[in-house]
Formats: structure tokens, sequence, C-alpha cells
């Protein structure tokens, strides 16, 4: 079982944020230089809206498990109930309106679990290459 310190887990929630940036602007640039704008303009949309709802959320999250607040603040709540409604918002104009296109809208939005996914690889092949793995002790 990998154990990771509390210490390596905030790290990589400060390295998330730049990940589903990377992911984002690699996506884009890779549509722009095969000459597809609408989709690169597509992705970037769904990325950004992607990236607001996850920075909501955590911030959210954060005020909640926070023990020194009374309460948790009128404008983190509001953020947090209207996420989905503004992703399916997004979605749904891009839909009726053909603008950009809907698939890479949809793919963009998939950016904060391509950063998730590259963090979770970054951390377990931290753990094997430092031996931060070490197996369980039987107490005796």
């Amino acid at each position: 079982m990998l154990e990771i310190s509390e210490k390596r887990l905030d790290s990589a929630m400060e390295r998330l944020p730049r990940w589903m940036v990377g992911v984002a602007v690699a996506g884009m640039l890779t549509a722009l230089a095969s000459g597809h704008t609408r989709w690169a303009l597509g992705f970037g949309t769904g990325s950004c809206v992607a990236i607001l709802a996850y920075r909501w959320l955590h911030r959210a999250i954060a005020a909640a498990l926070d023990a020194s607040l009374g309460r948790t603040p009128s404008g983190t709540m509001t953020k947090l109930l209207i996420r989905y409604p503004l992703l399916v918002g997004v979605v749904a104009f891009f839909y009726w309106t053909g603008w950009l296109s809907l698939s890479a809208v949809i793919a963009g939005l998939f950016v904060p679990l391509a950063g998730v996914l590259i963090e979770c690889v970054v951390l377990v092949g931290s753990s094997f290459f430092t031996g931060a793995s070490r197996p369980p002790q039987i107490a005796s």
C-alpha cells in the first residue's frame, strides 16, 4: 500500500491547476497546428469553464472544512450551486448555435480529469522512485 504524506498531497494540490492549464494549452495548440481553429476554440472554452468549476468546488470544500469559520460564505455557496447549470448551459449554448465544435467543448470539460490523472501518475511514480512505498509493518 502506498503512503503519501500530507506535505506531498498539499504540493500535488498546488500542481493540479498547472496540469489542467497545460493539458488545455497543449490540446488547443495541437488543434491549431492541425488547422482546426473552431475545434481549438471549443476545446479552450470547455477547458476554461471546467477549470473555473473546479476552482469553485475546491474553494467551497476548503471553506466547508475550515473549522475556524462559523459559516460558509454566501458567495461560495452560490458558486457551488451554479457549477452544473453553468456547464449544462455552455454545452446547450454551443449545441444550439453551432458556433464552436460541440465535441470540442465537451472534450474540454474533461481537462480537470486529465490533470488529476497526470497528477496521480506523478504521485505514484514518485512514491516508487523515492522509496515511499514500504510494505506495512506487522505489530508484534
